[in-house]
């Protein structure tokens, strides 16, 4: 053989060696790593919740409901996810915000950048939700919030932001064509002017009036610090109409509002306040018999049977809240639709393909209009400027005597829903 052919063979051999070292290599590192999918021992759900400072009165009603999700998930092995092709636990981490929104900023990125949070629920009202879900958004991390019901929130071109409540302006959204119904034509308006989410709400309780064609015979705005409402009530009162409706927070107005016109002797055949429905244990540990015959608006209600195809159905929830909670406990609308929102994230991590947020969205936009709870149907409205919920509708109730003592909510309104006819008393 020739020193060509050697030199050439040698090559040969050199190259093929090299290949096969290199294959190898290459095998080597592909079974160690090769990836096997994405892996997780608990999804970590992350929220604030306002457990002091003002707001802190809906925040156990609040924290029972999510709790109620989570417990009773867990106990079937947990939410199963999509992404990783079994059940895993839920685990659910929080703070109190103390009702500061500054607090509520810090505390949200925390749970993001500290905590690692696989998704975020909103805080306890507006107040806080609002940065939260700001936090939130430039984090492009999924954000549902059960109980925030102001516009602002969802119009700010956030693409991951979503609520379980209506918004505001569809608190009294009911209470219109109910008065109509009943013929209580003339109606006066009281609402705080010192708050954005009631000038919004109030901005458009003036449309919807017109187009039930009511007659609005008082409209007066005033500042959140008021003390004393009577010359407001006599006003009313003297403007002839049938129908009071308050626009603001239930404490400390709503309640000082009643009182005062308790005492002052002022009447309305209607009095309509949406907490006296959604939080209507509140408003009658405040009241006693001076909240008997207030109408308010509700979404969660023992009462209120919704055919349901996803959780729990209303006599369902309510027996296991008092087996936590004791036998008389009647959970308010607040722990209803932070149980709502617990189950809007199972139906997510069920058909989400991924943990990415596009993935989770893509997911929650699927279930719009098909999700039925013991609180409705849930829509998810993609608009011009964000996202809101277009389902999930309120109910108008009164407090009425209850047989044997006491007092309890009846439905007014839909017919479809309705559980008693409305007592009319000068109240």
């Amino acid at each position: 053989m020739s020193v060509t052919s050697r030199r050439k063979n040698k090559k040969i051999v050199s190259i093929v060696v090299v290949i096969i070292i290199a294959a190898s290599v290459a095998g080597y590192f592909w079974t160690v790593a090769k990836p096997t999918g994405p892996t997780k021992d608990a999804i970590k759900i992350g929220f604030t919740l306002s457990f002091s400072g003002s707001a802190s009165y809906v925040a156990e009603d609040e924290l029972r409901g999510i709790t109620l999700w989570a417990n009773s998930t867990n106990a079937q092995g947990g939410v199963f996810v999509k992404a990783l092709n079994k059940k895993v636990p839920v685990k659910l981490v929080y703070y109190d915000d103390q009702s500061k929104p500054d607090i509520a900023t810090s505390l949200y990125e925390k749970l993001i950048n500290e905590d690692k949070v696989d998704l975020l629920l909103g805080t306890s009202v507006s107040l806080t939700t609002s940065p939260a879900a700001t936090v939130a958004a430039k984090a492009n991390m999924f954000f549902l919030a059960p109980q925030a019901a102001n516009p602002t929130i969802y119009r700010q071109n956030y693409t991951c932001v979503f609520g379980t409540m209506p918004l505001v302006d569809q608190f009294t959204g009911p209470v219109w064509p109910f008065l109509k119904a009943m013929k209580m034509n003339k109606v006066a308006i009281l609402y705080d002017k010192s708050i954005d989410l009631w000038v919004s709400a109030h901005a458009n309780d003036l449309i919807t009036i017109q187009k039930n064609g009511l007659e609005l015979v008082f409209d007066q705005g005033f500042v959140n610090d008021t003390e004393n409402f009577v010359p407001l009530l006599l006003q009313a009162q003297s403007s002839g109409a049938d129908a009071l409706i308050v626009e603001d927070y239930m404490v400390p107005n709503v309640i000082n509002i009643v009182k005062q016109m308790r005492s002052s002797g002022v009447s309305f055949k209607v009095f309509f306040n949406a907490y006296v429905g959604a939080n209507y244990n509140q408003f009658m540990s405040s009241l006693g018999d001076l909240g008997g015959y207030a109408f308010g608006s509700t979404q969660g209600l023992p009462s209120l049977k919704y055919p349901v195809n996803y959780g729990m159905d209303s006599a369902t929830f309510l027996a296991e809240m008092r087996k936590s909670h004791g036998s008389t406990y009647t959970p308010g609308a607040f722990a209803y639709t932070e149980y709502v929102s617990g189950l809007i994230v199972q139906k997510v991590l069920e058909t989400a393909n991924s943990l990415r947020t596009e993935d989770l969205v893509a997911a929650t936009f699927a279930l719009s209009g098909n999700l039925k709870t013991l609180i409705g149907t849930t829509v998810f409205e993609k608009t011009s400027t964000g996202i809101e919920q277009r389902g999930n509708s309120f109910v108008i109730v009164q407090v009425q005597p209850k047989t044997g003592g006491g007092w309890e909510m009846q439905i007014m309104y839909p017919t479809d829903v309705k559980t008693a006819d409305p007592m009319f008393t000068e109240q």
